[in-house]
């Protein structure tokens, strides 16, 4: 059996097995409890999974013991658990870009009016991002400097809203 999932599954190494493993055990990030069981099962038989050695009827027998094959729930089950791993590969990039992060952080913040909270953020951001090194290191995306640009106008937007008289 050889799909998407299995190709993102090969391409993991053994921390990115562990840390998937804690990412869809987690109730936060994955409702379906078979899908848990369908990784296990993958994750056991890795080595047959370009083979063919490893069908879908197989997987069934593993996850659902006694239960009769039902193509529709396998193709579903298939497919959570390659929406699953394309979200951790996300969650695991996002993570690697500060700036990022922070965006996303002000947006919510922002968006629920927490300006005392934003105007902690306004400090840090103006401390790190004042650091040339941390503007032009090799972590630092190509376009660091349209999401600078982004978050000073979000924070001009946010001492407008505090203060509605002010001109921007």
């Amino acid at each position: 059996m050889k799909n998407n999932l299995t190709v993102i599954l090969n391409s993991f190494s053994e921390n990115d097995y562990s840390k998937f493993k804690d990412f869809i055990n987690s109730p936060y990030h994955n409702k379906i409890k078979n899908a848990v069981k369908l990784f296990s099962v993958l994750k056991n038989n890795r080595e047959k999974f370009d083979s063919g050695i490893v069908t879908k009827e197989e997987l069934w027998k593993k996850i659902f013991p006694g239960k009769k094959y039902n193509y529709g729930t396998m193709k579903n089950l298939l497919h959570e658990l390659y929406k699953l791993a394309e979200k951790y590969i996300m969650y695991e990039n996002f993570d690697l870009i500060e700036i990022e992060k922070f965006k996303h952080l002000y947006i919510g913040l922002f968006e629920r009016n927490m300006f005392t909270i934003l105007d902690l953020k306004d400090k840090y951001f103006d401390r790190y991002y004042s650091d040339e090194k941390n503007i032009n290191s090799n972590n630092a995306p190509r376009f660091i400097y349209q999401d600078l640009f982004f978050l000073i106008q979000l924070k001009m937007w946010k001492d407008h809203m505090r203060n509605p008289g002010l001109n921007m």
